[in-house]
């Protein structure tokens, strides 16, 4: 089954009015659906964020300093596909999103 993903780079960020009821949210959709919620909390130091590694599936490989916020999503993909039990498939959902009614319908 789908488990969902969410990010966010600290608790104060998740406790900002309307990030909260998101997640609020995607907890109450991924209890009724029976989805494993997975959240990500924090961001590693620039040297594991900023390392580079070749990897397979990359033709190429960005040299520019420094990385985004977007290479710790990666790392959370990575950490739940390397789990002891991996899920088939994992949907990633913004920290500020919502499920609609309609998905609890």
């Amino acid at each position: 089954k789908t488990v969902s993903l969410a990010m966010v780079d600290s608790t104060k960020y998740l406790e900002t009015r309307g990030n909260w009821e998101a997640f609020l949210n995607k907890a109450a959709y991924c209890r009724k659906t029976k989805r494993a919620l997975y959240l990500w909390l924090g961001v590693p130091s620039s040297d594991i964020l900023d390392a580079r590694h070749a990897a397979p599936w990359a033709t190429c490989r960005d040299r520019r300093e420094g990385n985004t916020l977007n290479g710790v999503k990666t790392l959370g993909f990575l950490a739940l596909f390397e789990g002891q039990q991996p899920p088939d498939s994992v949907l990633y959902v913004d920290a500020d999103a919502w499920f609609s009614d309609v998905a609890f319908a």
